[in-house]
């Protein structure tokens, strides 16, 4: 302890420390960058710093601008709405040619060909409806319950539905004379049916579906049901009466149906579509009748583009409509010209005319 001190002392007067004068150094002080960090060979993915200086461009993907990944998002989206609808097309034609597979060579004969491609060309098709209904007494009825042609358009981004009722009176079923135009389905099937059609109206006939409506039915099932908006209150004539005895059957007053949009599965859906009577509104016949189908087909249609909705029309005497004059302005507005725009039913009258992206009166 001694010695220690005798080191830390200093002479009298001294200070045991120094002082040193500081201060900033004249001139540029030149200063040393930092050392870049080398990347770990663990793969640990943090990025490295290279020191002080301009930003380094970001490099592929990452370095595009808002304004090039807009332009790729709606071109994917373009190529995938495009494939899509060929998708579409493509399942669309299979299915009426498998459908026309189906028919007679005799049936097929009396077809006219296409033009050319559905997609680039407008095409005529017929679709007969047959109900068969579950009454042993009607096993054998091979009328038509209902008559459409949807006609495609492609140049003009439209599909058109011409909608026939079943008990117009047609001048000539040829080799039969007059008679309601579905008795050439019951008389000649479907080929006569076709040349029937055709001949009245003018259209040539590309394509037959014969629809069953009870095979109907049981698609609507499959989609979940259908969305129909009843335009108005019905009670309908007795037929497929859904009770087991015919005590129970004779009290049934008939099918009825609220007023407004409903939620209907397929059997239902099928009892709208065959209702002839509306006991509730006198003035209800085939022509209402052949409306409700519609409804009944457009809400299982996805609609793409116009779609156009036209109608033949007459005067009622009872059993047969007799065909208005209007008639062929109708057909001349499927074809892509001008037609009425009808009003609704008044009586016994019914005239023809087109709606656009709508349903008739009644559907």
């Amino acid at each position: 302890m001694a010695t220690i001190a005798r080191r830390m002392s200093a002479p009298r007067g001294e200070k045991p420390y120094r002082v040193y004068r500081g201060g900033r150094v004249k001139g540029k002080v030149p200063t040393i960058p930092r050392p870049t960090r080398e990347r770990g060979g663990d793969g640990d993915g943090r990025r490295d710093y290279r020191g002080p200086g301009a930003k380094q461009p970001a490099t592929g993907w990452r370095g595009w601008s808002w304004k090039r990944w807009t332009g790729l998002t709606v071109l994917v989206i373009i190529l995938f709405l495009f494939f899509w609808i060929l998708a579409a097309y493509l399942s669309f034609r299979g299915g009426v040619k498998d459908a026309n597979k189906r028919l007679p060579e005799s049936v097929r004969l009396a077809l006219v060909p296409d033009k050319g491609m559905m997609l680039s060309h407008a095409s005529d098709i017929l679709l007969l409806g047959t109900d068969h209904s579950l009454n042993a007494s009607r096993a054998s009825d091979q009328h038509s319950d209902s008559i459409q042609i949807l006609r495609t358009d492609p140049k003009h981004d439209k599909l058109i539905y011409l909608s026939i009722p079943r008990d117009l009176r047609v001048p000539d079923i040829p080799g039969h004379g007059p008679d309601k135009i579905n008795a050439a389905f019951q008389i000649g099937g479907a080929r006569l049916a076709a040349r029937t059609i055709h001949e009245y109206t003018g259209l040539p006939i590309n394509h037959i579906v014969i629809v069953n409506f009870h095979s109907f039915s049981k698609l609507i099932d499959k989609v979940g049901g259908i969305d129909i908006n009843v335009p108005e209150r019905i009670l309908s004539n007795k037929f497929d009466c859904p009770y087991p005895t015919n005590e129970r059957c004779a009290r049934w007053k008939g099918w009825r149906f609220r007023k407004g949009v409903q939620h209907m599965n397929g059997y239902r859906a099928l009892i709208y579509s065959r209702i002839r009577e509306n006991r509730l509104n006198p003035a209800d016949t085939d022509i209402t009748r052949g409306a409700r189908q519609q409804a009944v087909v457009q809400a299982l249609k996805f609609r793409a583009g116009k779609t156009l909705h036209c109608r033949l029309g007459g005067k009622s005497d009872g059993g047969y409509i007799d065909p208005s004059e209007d008639n062929l302005r109708v057909i001349a507005m499927v074809r892509g010209e001008s037609a009425p725009q009808p009003p609704p039913p008044n009586g016994d009258t019914f005239p023809p005319g087109c709606y656009v992206n709508r349903l008739p009166p009644g559907g």
